[in-house]
This record gives structure tokens, C-alpha cells and sequence, in this order.
């Protein structure tokens, strides 16, 4: 853990979580501190590209020949 940014108390955290978010995205993440001094991080996971991310792209290619395509490539 960093000890180079704010530690910020619970009650901050509960009431500018909103902004805590926004600075762990910014930090990738940002330590809260509890009444009875436990510490906690909130951390920004980055979204994971999936592919339904990706642009749809027409290959003008049907179902049989991309197969058999695949299938070709398998024997080799």
C-alpha cells in the first residue's frame, strides 16, 4: 500500500463517495481510515475489453466457409 495520498476518515468516505471514486480512478486507489483506525483501500478496477467491445466488421464470409476454413487450418 502507498502512504504517498490522502487517507481520507469513514465519514468523508460516506458522505463524497462519489468523489473518492473519481480519485481512485484517477490514483487507481485512495485509503480510507476507520473510527478505530483500520485502513481500507478503495481501488479503480479497470473494464476489461470483451469482445462485443470490438467494431462489427463485415467479412462478407458464410458460416460453412468460415468453417471450413477453420477446419483446413486444424489439418495443416
Amino acid at each position: 500500500m502507498r502512504f504517498d495520498m490522502p487517507v481520507y476518515t469513514y465519514i468523508d468516505a460516506c458522505q463524497n463517495l462519489d468523489k473518492l471514486m473519481d480519485e481512485a480512478r484517477q490514483r487507481s486507489e485512495v485509503i480510507i481510515k476507520t473510527r478505530n483506525g483500520d485502513l481500507f483501500t478503495l481501488r479503480f478496477v479497470p473494464k476489461k475489453k470483451l469482445l462485443s467491445d470490438l467494431p462489427d466488421n463485415d467479412i462478407a464470409l458464410t458460416r460453412d466457409e468460415i468453417i471450413s476454413y477453420i477446419r483446413e487450418v486444424r489439418e495443416r
